[in-house]
């Protein structure tokens, strides 16, 4: 037992070490690549980098994420499968709005590309190319989400301190 939680503590430190090679090219000043980016350190696992760019509400989200983590190892791997399907996004809409100038917002629509493709067990992987032979799939479409990020300026910085998917 000791042995197993060794090694799975080696392939976290292990991973947070790949991770925190990744550069993200985002601007306090530019909306857009906050978002971009964000999109990334999600597909990445990089939770903690998600701290610099986050506020708010969606601060507190990932440092639970991170709570989450540090109580429970096996939730890494859970996240790790989900962000695998994660293919590409695009930026569809963008929405300034101010509060009498005093407050600044932007909305930022995105979708995302999820792979559709679900993982099975070896064994069901016979049984599937013996039904596709006799009955050919259609090649399935990826998943599409819309994904909205609400954006303010704090201290003359853009923080992303909302997300929500449609």
């Amino acid at each position: 037992m000791r042995i197993i939680f060794i090694l799975l503590l080696l392939a976290v430190v292990s991973f947070g070490k790949e991770v925190s090679k990744v550069k993200y090219n985002y601007s306090f000043d530019n909306p857009e690549t906050l978002v971009e980016s964000f999109f990334l350190m999600l597909k990445n696992n990089d939770y903690t980098e998600m701290l610099k760019i986050t506020d708010l509400y969606e601060k507190k989200r990932v440092e639970k994420i991170l709570t989450e983590l540090s109580n429970d190892s096996s939730l890494y791997y859970n996240l790790k499968y989900e962000s695998s399907k994660m293919k590409k996004f695009e930026i569809i809409n963008k929405e300034v709005i101010t509060n009498e100038g005093t407050n600044e917002f932007i909305i930022i629509t995105t979708l995302w590309y999820l792979s559709n493709d679900n993982k099975k067990l070896k064994n069901s992987d016979i049984y599937e190319k013996l039904e596709n032979n006799i009955n050919p799939k259609q090649k399935k479409k990826d998943n599409v989400v819309y994904v909205e990020y609400l954006l303010k300026k704090i201290d003359d910085q853009w923080k992303i301190i909302s997300k929500r998917s449609k």
